[in-house]
């Protein structure tokens, strides 16, 4: 049985039922230092939401992205999560998603306010793991024009120079479609509410 390649984390805001607690922070590995924003490679998707952006926010909040996000051949599944440090959702709180064909990773929440998600995903226990130091992605609501946006960005740090052309193409051909339906299942879900 092969494991799935490619970059695996997709774990941002998921459901509590899915969720189990465990208590034991001893052995996590530090998370990497968070790098300037030019040692990224960077992959942005933007969902506009015919409202105000505090309803927007208050929308997608309610409604987490992993809901509407698909598994690919590249791209596992997550099986289950287990909470490390609680109130997930909150600034410094961790968790360790479990992904189909045994892969994990550790997340940990760096912002969360009315106007942002931040998270850091590191310790990627998985094929493409040994290239990727950590990944940084973003969730922010913006004002637009007759509405606002959701933007989601997905900031991955090589942990080797060599490694960025892999990453990119990861990026181009296997993560920017994955964003694409997830934002796509969003916006269903927006419009069947409406």
């Amino acid at each position: 049985m092969t494991r799935p390649t490619g970059l695996t984390a997709i774990a941002l805001t998921i459901g509590l039922a899915q969720m189990t607690w465990a208590a034991d922070l001893s052995d996590l590995p530090q998370p990497p230092e968070l790098r300037t924003e030019s040692k990224y490679l960077t992959n942005e998707e933007v969902l506009f939401l015919p409202t105000d952006p505090a309803a927007a926010w208050t929308f997608f909040r309610e409604n987490p992205i992993t809901d509407y996000l698909e598994p690919t051949d590249r791209i596992p599944a997550i099986t289950s999560i287990d909470v490390l440090k609680a109130p997930w959702g909150e600034a410094g709180s961790i968790r360790r998603v479990n992904l189909d064909g045994g892969g994990t990773v550790l997340e940990r929440v760096l912002t969360s306010t009315d106007t942002e998600f931040t998270y850091q995903i590191w310790d990627l226990q998985t094929d493409s793991g040994s290239f990727i130091s950590h990944i940084y992605g973003e969730f922010r609501v913006r004002p637009a024009t007759g509405g606002s946006e959701i933007v989601w960005r997905y900031n991955i740090a090589p942990n080797v120079f060599f490694a960025r052309p892999f990453i990119r193409r990861f990026l181009d051909n296997d993560f920017e479609p994955f964003m694409e339906g997830g934002i796509a299942g969003l916006d269903a879900a927006y419009q069947a509410h409406q």
